[in-house]
Formats: C-alpha cells, structure tokens, sequence
C-alpha cells in the first residue's frame, strides 16, 4: 500500500480506533511530497550529495517525523510559507553567498555553498514540516546548539506526553500524529537537523547584514517580554505560533502590533522585514521595503511596556531538564541578537574592554571611540606611522574611523559590550595595575607642557606643572635638567616655581638684588678658563633662557650645587651654601639633613636627562611617589582631550610621546634603597642603573605611567588572530569570545608564550620583546594545529583546545565554515612551511564543531595481475597531463570521538574527532586512500630547473619510460618512471602522498616548473655515487 493511501485510511478512524494506532508503528519517514513552487529554486541549487540526503536521508526522516508530530499544533499560514520561500531561493541565488564548489576545492568540492538541506527536506515533507523549519531557526537563532537541541528533545517528550493524554482522555488527535508519536527521534538526529539550519542562518544573515542590523538597533531598545508561560513547552509553542500568526497577516496586508517579542523572533530566524512604526518618544516610520511583505503589511513596536529593556525582556529564558545528565533545570537565556562578527570588529570588542579597563565613564564611550579616530589621524600623519611598537594601537583607531551613521551605531554597540562583557578578555585582575586612561595624553601636565617647542623645554614644563599638582613649595623642590655640551656634561638646575629673583642669590652670589618674581635657573659646567667655545655655547643657552623670560646664571666653579652625574655616587644630595630660597640652615650638617631626594627620573631609574628632586625632611620617597603616580594618573574629562586631540596638535611630537609610553617598562613596585642619610664621605650601595634606549622628555613624562603586560600581550595576541583571518577570508567569529582570557588561550604561538614566560623571570625583558617583535614572527611561530586550535576558539567562542591533539587534523567544519589545511589543496612542489588554512564556505553534514583526521593507514590498491594494463612506454620528452580523469573524494567512517576539553555533565558533546577519508579515484575507479600530511613527516626532494643548458631533453637513448596511469605508477618499472600529470595538482598530489605511504619518498622527486634538465638532474644525483630518481612527478 503506498503512503497515500495509508494518510488516507489513517484519518478516516475515529476515536475508538485510534487510540489503536498507540501501538502501531508505520514508517511515516517514508512520505515525500511535490515541494511548493517557491521552493523549486532551492532543489536546484543543491549539490547532489545534499540534495540525494534531503529526499531520502537521515534530514528527511526527521523533517517528516517532527511534521507529524507537532502538525496539530501549526497554524495554517500559506502566505508565510511562500514568502520564506521566495526570501531562500532569493538568497540562494547570490553567487557570493552559495558559491559553487571548484575543482580548486579538491576533495570538499561537493561540500561547498549554502547548506540547506533541511529546508528542501522539509519543503519534499509538507506544509507541516516547513513550519517545523521556522521554528527550527527560531530555536537556532535564539540559543547555541546544545541548549536548541535539549529544547527540542524536551519538547518531543512533552508533546508524545500531551498525546498519550489526549487519548487517555478520549479526545480526538490525527492518526498520524498518533503514528509520529511512536517513531524514536534520537538527539543526533535532532543535532544534524540543527546544524543544518545553523549553517543555513550564517549565510542569511550575511545576506541580510544591512537589514538584521538596522532591526537589531530598534528591537533591543524596545520594552516587551516574551510571551510567558507556566512550562518550557508552552512558552516556546507559544512564542513559535503567535509569530507565525502575526507574519501571515502582515503578509495579508494587514497591519499589526507586536504585543510581544515573538514577531520579533521570527524576523531575526526567517529574514523578512516588515516596515516599522516605532512609538518611543514619537512615532517614526522605518521602511524596510522588504520585497516579500505588502506595503501595509506594517509592524507597530513600542506601544506597550514603555521604559527601558531589560536582559529579561531582550532575551528568551527557559528551563531545560534536557540539558545535563544529572541536576535540577537548567536555566538559560537567549543569544544576543548579533552573536557573530567579522575579525576587524573584533577591534571595537577590544576598545570596549579597554576603556571599561581605563574605568572610562559608560555614557562617554562614544567620545572615547572619536578620540581614538582622532588619534589615528595624528599617527597615520607620523612620519613614525610604522613603527612596530603602534600598530595595535593602529589597528584599534582604524575600527572606529571613517563609519557612516550606520555603522557607528552598530560600532558603539559593540564597544558598549566590549565594555560590559570584556573584562576578562587580557587576563587584567581587578587588582593590578594597568594602563592609565588614554595614555596619558589626557591630563593636565601633558596638556600643558607639550605644545612647548624646545623638547627640553617640554620636559621641564611637565615637571613643573606635576610640581604644583602635588603642592610642593618652592623652596622644597628643584628641577635639574642635564645634558652634554661641547665635551663637558652640564646642569640646569631650575625652579618649580617664579620666585623673587633677590632670593635666588646666595652667600657668594650677591649678583641677583632684582625685586622681580620670576623662574630662575642656574647653569652649572664645570668649564675650563681656556674653553672659550664651549664657554659661547653656554651663553647661547643662557640667552634662550633669557628670551622665554626667565632669569638664569652661568656657574662655572666645581663647588656649590647639587652635582649629578658623574660627580657622586649618591642618591640623597646635599646643596652646601645654596640661594636663599633653598636656605634653612646654617651649618653642613644640617645641609645634609635638609638633603633632597630623587623622587622622578634620576640616573637610577633610567631617565638622568631630568630629576625632580625634594627634601627628604617633607615626606619619605614612598610618600612623594604615591603622590606624583597620583598626580600623573590625572586626566581632565574626555571632552576636553578631544577637543585637544582633534585641533592643531604636532603628530610627530604626539607619536613620540606615544613611542615613550609602550616601550618603557614600568616596575609596579617601588625600587627599594637605603634611604638613611650618611656622611658626604659614605656612599650608598646602588642598583645597576637601568638605562633607557632613548633618553628624551617624553621619557620623564611617562616613567611613572603604570603599564599593564597583560594587556600588551592581549592585544598583540588578537593582532596574530587577526593577521590568520586574514587569510580566511569570508570567515566570522562569535562574540561569545570576550569571555576568554586570551592569555590563556592553548594555541598561543611559541613566541608570545616564551616571552611570558622572560616576564616572570626578567620584566623588562619580557615588556621590550612583546613591544618590538614584529606580529609577523609570531605568526610565524604558529604551527597548523595552532591555527586550528585557534581558529576552534574563535568560531564557537568558548573551546579551549590543545593543539596537541589536533596533530593529524585536516580540516575544521563548523556550522556554515570549512577550514582546511593548504597543504591538502595544493600542489606538491609548494613549500609546506608556507602553507596555513584555508576558508570554503560550506559544510559537511556533521552536528557540532568537527576535526577531520585521515585514517592512522590509508589503503592503496594493489598492482594488478594483469599485463595488459601496463605500457610503460618510451618517455618522448612530452609534457602533458595524462591523468585527467583524477578526481579527490571525501567520506567518512563511523569513529567519532569527543574531544573532552571540559567535563560539564552535559548530555550533547560539541567538539569531535572524525574519521575522514580522501580518496582517490580515477574515472571514478577507486585507487587509493591518502594521508597528505605524510608530506611533512616524509620529506621528498622538490627541484626546480633554472639552467640556461641548450640541450636539456632526455637523451634518445636514455632508460626512462612515461607513467600515464595509476597502474603504471603503482607497478613501477625498475627504469626512472616519468609520471605525467602536468598542471594537474590534485594528481600529482595524489602520487606523491602514494609514494610516501609506500615508503618510496626517498626515490622519487617532484618538478617544480615547466622543465627538467636532465644533464642537471644527472649532476645533482651523481654523489657520491650516480643514484637518479626511479620517479619524476612531472
């Protein structure tokens, strides 16, 4: 009896007999129907492979079996099916969003383009099994693959539940729901139709990016729940059901409200957009001019539920009993509505967890996003612009620059949630020291001291500024500034403050009587009578001094100032019959006691082109550093440093400054010495000075600026995933990553982990290599499981994996995304060190995120017993591709194996290992199963002629004979075999991995070009002894 006919005689029972059909089992999976006109389209874009599973695999079985089951439940809504219909083949109709497999693809040719198999399963299945479809995207939209698919079996057990109930009770239900009811849905079943439709929605949504994002901007700022419910079944029933009843009347034409967020549901899973009226603080038109929806098929949001949205109102929560094998319910809520993002926003992420980190003001996050655009344009005006030490902080102020309306909106929003979801994302504890706010360049001291012109000058006016915010007096502070100056090392010892010029005389010095209040400062050389020219040298400076309007004197005797560097040894120093303004005493030692203190700069601490030095009797050195860091950590508000940022500030002077702050290490605690005060003839046992590579202003300026390494590395670490992405193009990640520490990430290339580990033992060590070192080396320093770790990380954003147990991986797939090792994709004579991944867009018919490895010993055929096979003619010098009916394939055995990175308690695993296997077929004739990843255990020899011989052909007489079948490659001659395969990679990678696993690698080679040279080829392999190659890949 045909299905037909069983349907019929099924709904023609009545309740008494059909409470009969409890126990009787037909095979409903067998039903197939003629798809809907709309539907059409999406057939004919499916590769044979998926089209083939979608009528009569394992996808068609569950489309008919979840059809009949909830059919009762669905609502009729022809006009909804049409238009989603019309909305995926116009989709699928994009070359760049189902791109068609090539045979650059190899083996996963078949594999490649929009997956969407269970929307033509469910279209060949029935109305009823397309509105399981919409609910299946519903559900994948909404929540990740475990949690949809533990809804999913917790709904079948309710619903096969409700429906013993029904018949307990005597009421009426379809025969063949009765029917579905006793078919078994396993999770894997529900896990590969779920994975169908996840991969389905990554192409959608690409599709449909401008519209999901302007709705997207609307939707999470309006105020309505999700429809409620007292159970999990009834909340999701609900939500899915009103959303289809809504949709099918605004496709009637009929305007309608959205009362709750299930229509809301709906547009973001099916990718129609009604136009919108949204009242918030007046009503406003949206038009979406979706070709599928009526013109007054309008959608008004916002009537109800006025105030701000809540979490609990954006996002669906429900109670899952399916999730974990032991435990209570489970509660979990819905995705965000954007949960996948290009790699360059990833930046925006970055931002956000940076300013969150800075402690940056929430509502001021979008000046902090116009600062750094602003700071972008300073750099890129550099001629510094590209210097190693920049391009993170390049990279974060090109996210934020050049954005339409738009994009700035949705930029905004991710650096909101950056700043809300990022904190972990460096590894930076709440505890630690960290980055001061902008750099630095919003407070006040930089403000006012770097539009100085001399940078000296600009130095100077920094401490002074730093001086006052502190609240030294005059008398208790002095400012040296020291230099070279012909031969001879000279001081500036310099005021913090104007004073009156008559108290900047001393004893000896009875020149200064002027009654004017002015900055002072005496040059200090310790000159030569006879020196005249540097004696000029010194005047010159002097009138420079003059001419900014401060008073100053030349001193050219060895005795009375503070004498740095290289006179003492000392840290506390003593100014003997000093001015009056720095006299409080009488006799030496009480000098010495009033001593002043190094408390910024200073030789000790790397920086003894600038000093600000105190009394030590005001405060001990501790006090007076916790202050200045105090004091440095000050910035004005965001307003005004992007005013000032965004005028006419020097880029050269702002990029050094920039330069001096990321590549000074800064120690977080503070260096201990010996601070009792000795005789001037003790000498206090001092540190090794650490000297800086520049010394400049800009390093005084930002000596005491807390650094964070972590945060250093965190950003250099997403500048090496950004650099792999790179080449992946047309691959996204998911937000779900910010809640990584990248600092524990196990793919971290071998570079950045060494240099970690050099920061435990030697901090400035570790600060200057993971500032210096060019990203490119990191990225060279990453191996291809690295790659795949990483790219794991980033796709599902959450698995950690070692990369030691992805050795043998081959390829990546998740959801819409096929990331596969180079080497399986190109030609043999390419250099495997050069090789990556690569990004296809498809997917291979597997739930979860699947690592492919080859089989521990791929089979090759035999030879063959029969003569007639093999040739083995001549070599004619010919260079042509005799293996043209060379094809690769990919399958897959049953071992599957969980990669257990996290012991949950959770039913659904999400990473595998999966055997897979490449074959190899001639004209569809089977010949071997291949490893390509032998080529880098077994190396074989790749050579290259570049000669200028005038004869290179093979001589007439030679022994060599051509291989222009897989037979004759695999019977090889006991001559030099010449297979010829020219231009064909997929050929001649295929000999070259049969050769390996026949363990021949050491007696073959691979040409790489368009010649062999055999007089060449002759000397390569003449020593020590002639030793020709048996086979040439030509």
């Amino acid at each position: 009896m045909s299905i037909g006919k069983i349907t019929g005689s099924l709904s023609s029972f009545n309740v008494e007999n059909t409470a009969a059909l409890v126990n009787f089992n037909v095979d409903l999976t067998l039903f197939r129907c003629e798809p809907l006109a709309e539907y059409r389209p999406i057939g004919s874009a499916l590769t044979t492979r998926r089209k083939k599973e979608a009528e009569t695999g394992q996808t068609h079985k569950t489309a008919c079996k979840l059809g009949f089951l909830l059919n009762d439940l669905i609502p009729d809504t022809p006009l909804l099916r049409k238009a989603y219909g019309n909305r995926v083949s116009e989709i699928l109709a994009r070359p760049d969003i189902n791109p068609l497999g090539t045979n650059n693809d190899g083996p996963f040719q078949p594999f490649v383009g929009a997956d969407c198999t269970n929307i033509w399963a469910a279209a060949t299945s029935g109305d009823a099994a397309i509105g399981v479809l919409l609910l299946t995207c519903m559900l994948a939209n909404a929540f990740d693959a475990k949690k949809a698919v533990s809804i999913w079996s917790e709904l079948i057990d309710q619903r096969k539940a409700n429906i013993r109930l029904l018949l307990e009770n005597g009421k009426m239900v379809n025969p063949n729901t009765v029917v579905a009811s006793n078919q078994d849905i396993t999770r894997s079943e529900l896990r590969t139709w779920d994975a169908s439709a996840r991969s389905w929605l990554r192409r959608a949504d690409l599709a449909m990016t401008s519209q999901k994002t302007r709705f997207a901007l609307i939707a999470d700022n309006i105020a309505i729940p999700y429809p409620g419910g007292s159970s999990m079944f009834e909340k999701v029933t609900m939500t899915w059901v009103r959303a289809m009843e809504v949709f099918e009347k605004l496709l009637a034409n009929n305007p309608q409200q959205a009362c709750d967020r299930a229509i809301i549901s709906g547009i973001y899973a099916w990718h129609l957009y009604p136009d919108l009226v949204v009242f918030q603080t007046e009503a406003k038109k949206v038009p979406f001019n979706d070709s599928q929806i009526p013109s007054s098929g309008v959608l008004s949001l916002g009537l109800e539920y006025r105030g701000t949205p809540s979490d609990s109102f954006i996002r669906w929560s429900l109670s899952l009993s399916h999730l974990k094998y032991y435990g209570d319910p489970v509660q979990v809520k819905s995705n965000e509505a954007i949960t996948r993002i290009s790699m360059p926003d990833i930046w925006l992420i970055a931002l956000g967890s940076l300013l969150g980190n800075w402690n940056v003001p929430y509502t001021s996050l979008s000046m902090g996003m116009s600062w750094f655009e602003q700071l972008g344009h300073r750099l890129r005006s550099s001629s510094q612009r590209d210097r190693i030490e920049l391009s993170w902080v390049l990279r974060v102020c090109d996210a934020v620059t050049g954005l339409a309306p738009e994009q700035r909106d949705t930029a905004e929003r991710l650096v909101k949630y950056g700043c809300r979801r990022g904190s972990k994302l460096f590894g930076v504890q709440e505890a630690a020291p960290t980055q001061i706010a902008f750099f630095g360049l919003c407070s006040p001291a930089f403000f006012n001291s770097i539009d100085e012109d001399d940078e000296a000058e600009v130095g100077i006016k920094w401490l002074r500024t730093l001086s006052l915010q502190v609240g030294l007096e005059a008398q208790d502070a002095v400012i040296s500034h020291s230099k070279k100056i012909g031969h001879y090392d000279y001081t500036e010892w310099i005021t913090t403050q104007p004073i009156p010029l008559k108290l900047a005389q001393s004893a000896d010095d009875p020149d200064l009587t002027n009654d004017q209040v002015n900055h002072m400062r005496w040059i200090h050389c310790p000159l030569d009578e006879d020196d005249i020219a540097t004696g000029v040298l010194l005047e010159q400076r002097a009138a420079f001094i003059r001419s900014r309007g401060e008073a100053c004197k030349i001193i050219t005797h060895h005795q009375g100032f503070l004498h740095s560097y290289p006179y003492e040894e000392r840290y506390t120093r003593t100014w003997h019959n000093p001015p009056a303004i720095f006299k409080v005493s009488h006799t030496y030692r009480e000098e010495e006691d009033e001593g002043f203190l190094v408390c910024l700069g200073g030789r000790y601490f790397g920086y003894h082109d600038y000093e600000l030095r105190i009394r030590s009797k005001k405060k001990g050195e501790r006090q007076w550093l916790n202050l200045l860091r105090e004091a440095i950590g000050t910035h004005c508000d965001i307003k005004t440093g992007l005013a000032w940022i965004a005028g006419p500030t020097k880029a050269d002077k702002l990029t050094q400054y920039l330069l001096s702050y990321l590549c000074q290490f800064q120690s977080v605690s503070t260096p201990r010495y010996n601070l009792k005060r000795k005789r001037q003839s003790s000498v206090i046992s001092m540190p090794s000075p650490q000297r800086s590579a520049a010394q400049s202003s800009f390093d005084v300026m930002t000596c005491l600026l807390p650094k964070s390494f972590e945060v250093l590395v965190g950003m250099r670490v997403l500048e090496v995933v950004h650099k792999l992405y790179e080449t992946l193009p047309g691959a996204t990640i998911s937000l779900r990553v910010i809640e990584q520490n990248l600092l524990k990430a196990c793919w971290l290339p071998s570079s950045i982990r060494k240099t970690m580990e050099l920061n435990l033992s030697s901090p400035m060590d570790g600060h200057k290599m993971i500032t210096s070192t060019p990203i490119e080396d990191h990225v060279k320093a990453m191996t291809r499981q690295d790659s795949f770790a990483c790219v794991a990380m980033f796709e599902s954003g959450h698995l950690n994996i070692d990369p030691s147990r992805l050795t043998e991986v081959i390829a990546l797939c998740y959801e819409n995304s096929i990331f596969v090792a180079e080497i399986l994709l190109c030609d043999p004579s390419t250099d495997t060190t050069t090789l990556g991944l690569a990004h296809l867009v498809g997917n291979v018919g597997h739930a979860g995120l699947v690592f492919m490895v080859s089989p521990v010993e791929p089979r090759v055929r035999p030879a063959q017993h029969d003569p007639s096979l093999i040739d083995h003619k001549n070599y004619d010098n010919g260079v042509v591709d005799k293996l043209r009916g060379t094809s690769l394939h990919l399958s897959f055995t049953t071992w599957k194996m969980p990669l257990d990175w996290d012991t949950t308690g959770e039913i659904d695993q999400e990473a595998f290992l999966l055997e897979s296997v490449v074959s190899v077929q001639d004209n569809g004739t089977w010949i071997a199963d291949i490893d390509v990843l032998g080529r880098e255990r077994e190396s074989m020899d790749i050579v290259k002629f570049t000669c200028d011989c005038l004869d290179p052909h093979f001589p007439a007489d030679g022994d060599a004979v051509s291989l222009d079948t897989w037979e004759e490659l695999l019977d090889s001659p006991p001559c030099v075999g010449i297979f010829r395969a020219k231009d064909n990679w997929a050929a001649r990678l295929a000999a070259v991995s049969i050769l390996i696993q026949q363990g021949k690698s050491h007696v073959a080679i691979v040409v790489d070009g368009d010649r062999v040279c055999w007089r060449c080829l002759d000397e390569l392999y003449s020593d020590p002894e002639p030793h020709p190659p048996q086979v040439l890949i030509y």
